[in-house]
């Protein structure tokens, strides 16, 4: 809706707050996909150790001497795809605090608020 009021996307990009929303859009779209493919790396590290020999599942079971705990699981993959799902959930919550900014400065009580921010923000 709004976009359409703009004369080009170039004109509604070079709107700081039109750019941060799209940004946080991007983000949280990002930490959806890293999440998703996480979820799917660390389903694959399950197994379960079967000293019966009942479990009907061959791929995913092992007997206890089969099992070598003098080596380490293969997770790195996982944990680095955790690690940038949490920095990027990180960034996104940033940019959203960012955006409240905007709000704020509706009401008469808060504006003095967001005026001196912004004035603090120029000396930074």
């Amino acid at each position: 809706d709004k976009i359409a009021q703009y004369p080009s996307l170039g004109a509604y990009l070079a709107n700081f707050w039109n750019t941060l929303d799209i940004m946080n859009v991007f983000c949280f779209l990002a930490v959806f996909s890293i999440r998703l493919y996480w979820m799917i790396l660390s389903y694959k590290f399950s197994y379960i150790v079967d000293p019966g020999g009942d479990c009907t599942d061959a791929a995913a079971c092992y007997s206890e001497s089969e099992i070598d705990d003098d080596k380490y699981s293969p997770i790195r993959e996982a944990v680095i795809w955790y690690s940038f799902g949490k920095t990027f959930f990180a960034f996104g919550t940033l940019l959203s605090f960012i955006k409240t900014f905007r709000y704020i400065g509706i009401s008469k009580k808060l504006a003095i608020f967001t005026e001196t921010i912004t004035q603090a923000s120029k000396d930074v």
